[in-house]
């Protein structure tokens, strides 16, 4: 009798926890703070794939490349902002859950990177500014052709792997943050041991603090939902851990101040009206290799040269691209997916 209402409790628990997690996953909406903060991550990015050297001189892409480095944790920002809203559709049973969710990215990851591939490779080989056999390598890796292709096939990979994390754990609030608190351990021992130069680019050795990034987004939204791991799990306890983690490997540094932005951007949405403020997906596909360089090219023939050139060029570049993916977005909402709206 013991057994049986032992048994009987255990299931209620575990039915109360199914139910909290579909709530949790319905709660998890586009919020107007958090996309002002895509905007300006995708106005730091175009100012990353400014350098030139057939445009601008020694002097100049030296101040761009200083400029970047303050920028450069866009990128990883970007998978936070994606952990915190992953979520995956529970399906009649795990294969079928699987298999529902790789269907679902690889529509809205990789059919993006093919299409931008192809058509970036269309205009460098036009350009002669790449070779074909560097278009098949590029693309077969991963890394597609273009400078911030990379982020789609990285990320696939990682919803992915937490896609298979949250099936395993049975879609358990409490099991899955089992699960996730270890593996952070792992990752963040793997950062350390693989140090780079750089906390962007498509460096395959940078999976591990990608994937530490979107983790820590996802717990945030996990966090929210339970009180245990909720206090490790705060915004000021994952900026001051990274922090100290940066004494030993500057990256993190760049990983505390996105987790700080994206704090600030989720306290900033409870007093902004409630709308969606898209662009900012396709401002990331779009801005290079062929818009910045076109519009870099113009302002030269119009006397706009060098470090002006190139901060008029970023403007410019973020407000065409914008332009261009409202006007997508509202002449073909269906298709907006493809620019990872």
């Amino acid at each position: 009798m013991d057994i049986v209402a032992s048994n009987g409790s255990r299931g209620i628990c575990q039915f109360k926890h199914h139910l909290r997690y579909d709530a949790a996953m319905k709660k998890r909406k586009r919020l107007f703070g958090v996309d002002i903060l895509r905007h300006c991550l995708a106005f730091f990015v175009v100012i990353e794939h400014m350098h030139s050297s057939s445009r601008y001189s020694y002097a100049t892409n030296s101040k761009i490349a200083q400029l970047a480095l303050l920028v450069q944790g866009a990128v990883l920002a970007f998978f936070l902002i994606s952990g915190y809203f992953f979520q995956v559709k529970k399906e009649a049973n795990p294969l079928k859950t699987l298999s529902r969710h790789i269907q679902r990215y690889s529509k809205r990851l990789l059919i993006p990177f093919a299409i931008f591939s192809f058509i970036n490779a269309i205009a460098l080989l036009g350009m002669k500014k790449i070779e074909f056999h560097e278009v098949v390598k590029d693309i077969l890796i991963g890394h597609g052709v273009g400078p911030q292709l990379y982020f789609l096939t990285f990320l696939f990979l990682i919803v992915t792997i937490g896609a298979t994390i949250q099936i395993a754990s049975g879609f358990s609030l409490h099991r899955e943050i089992a699960i996730l608190l270890p593996l952070a351990v792992i990752l963040v021992a793997l950062v350390l041991h693989f140090p780079t130069q750089s906390v962007t680019g498509n460096d395959n050795i940078l999976l591990p603090l990608y994937m530490l990034s979107f983790m820590t987004g996802h717990m945030f939204a996990l966090a929210q939902q339970v009180t245990i791991g909720h206090s490790i799990w705060r915004p000021g306890c994952i900026a001051l851990t990274c922090t100290a983690l940066g004494l030993y490997d500057f990256r993190f540094y760049f990983l505390a101040g996105s987790v700080i932005a994206f704090a600030v951007s989720l306290h900033l949405s409870a007093y902004l009206p409630s709308r969606r403020g898209p662009g900012s997906g396709g401002v990331y596909l779009l801005h290079t290799p062929i818009v910045n360089f076109g519009v870099s090219a113009a302002l030269v023939d119009v006397g706009v040269a060098q470090w002006s050139n190139a901060m008029v060029s970023v403007i410019f570049t973020y407000i065409a691209c914008l332009a261009f993916s409202k006007w997508f977005i509202h002449v073909a909402p269906s298709l907006r997916w493809m620019l990872l709206e």
